[in-house]
């Protein structure tokens, strides 16, 4: 890859402010419109994913005792979580999808859809089935992946106003498979608290 140009080498332009924006293959286009507002969406979406990243950087290690000394007791060691890794390979293929709807190349495809459903399979053999529609609200990374879950939801309806332009179906399924992530990904922080609708 090329390092001559910064692909972003001032943020600031004020060419936005008449709520008009540059497109590719469209030139000056309203900020209204439909492909915009996915991009916005989107981008709302990488965000809440990077904050819960955050949150699960690390995590306890029990094969690591440390022993401080004989009046403080043991402190226990972490080690990367696997899931952090994951979920900026999820971030990267939303940006991904954002490129192609900006231009006219194919990136994201069937081999990252696959991974997905990869992933979704491998933390629902731990899970227990869910009897019905979850009320979030019991832990902070259970909350913070019905966010992502939402905004996804979000997102994928006004994607859909948009879909028969779309250059690449895979994209739009990955969205759609990115809610039922979250979704999973959000019981395993609960597990024996997760509440239930009661009706």
């Amino acid at each position: 890859m090329s390092l001559e140009k910064n692909r972003i080498d001032k943020v600031t332009t004020k060419t936005g402010d008449d709520g008009m924006t540059s497109f590719p293959g469209k030139g000056r286009i309203s900020k209204a419109e439909p492909v915009i507002k996915v991009l916005a969406g989107l981008d709302v979406v990488i965000a809440q994913i990077g904050a819960l990243k955050i949150n699960l950087h690390r995590i306890p290690d029990k094969s690591k005792i440390y022993y401080v000394n004989d009046n403080v007791g043991t402190a226990m060691g972490t080690k990367p979580n696997p899931w952090f890794d994951k979920l900026g390979i999820a971030q990267n293929n939303i940006m991904n999808i954002c490129g192609e709807l900006s231009s006219d190349k194919i990136i994201v495809n069937e081999k990252n859809l696959e991974e997905l459903e990869c992933w979704m399979l491998e933390i629902n053999k731990y899970l227990s089935p869910c009897r019905d529609f979850v009320i979030p609200g019991y832990t902070r990374n259970e909350s913070q992946c019905h966010i992502i879950r939402t905004e996804i939801r979000r997102a994928e309806t006004e994607l859909a106003v948009i879909v028969d332009e779309m250059r690449n179906p895979i994209s739009y399924k990955y969205i759609n498979r990115l809610s039922d992530f979250f979704f999973i990904l959000a019981r395993t922080f609960t597990k024996s608290e997760e509440k239930y609708w009661k009706h």
